[in-house]
């Protein structure tokens, strides 16, 4: 992005401890602001919770799955030789088919298209 360090740790700082005042007082004064039907930490929560938590499970499992490859899997697993990987074929169909599946179940029931 073409800024230091120390200039997005403040801005970051800045633009948090903002929203984390809008939250609060969303809870007090503000709570009759809403937005689409709720408060702002009411919001924040259920998109913490419901989209940004599921889809951050699935990109994780789809990149260590497919993107970093059984031999890094592997030599993460195993500290790079010091412990047994003795199960690295089963985890890798767990993290390549069953867990993103299950992950995209959840995700799906949890935004009311599926219904379990």
């Amino acid at each position: 992005l073409g800024i230091s360090r120390k200039r997005a740790t403040v801005v970051a700082t800045v633009v948090i401890t903002i929203i984390g005042i809008f939250c609060t007082l969303s809870q007090g004064p503000m709570e009759n602001i809403k937005i689409f039907g709720q408060g702002l930490f009411s919001l924040l929560e259920y998109t913490s919770v419901n989209l940004l938590l599921p889809l951050g499970g699935f990109f994780i499992v789809i990149f260590v799955g497919w993107v970093l490859g059984k031999r890094n899997v592997k030599d993460e697993l195993s500290n790079k030789g010091v412990f047994k990987a003795r199960f690295i074929n089963l985890f890798m169909v767990i993290v390549r088919v069953i867990a993103p599946v299950a992950i995209a179940i959840v995700f799906l029931n949890q935004l009311g298209l599926l219904k379990f």
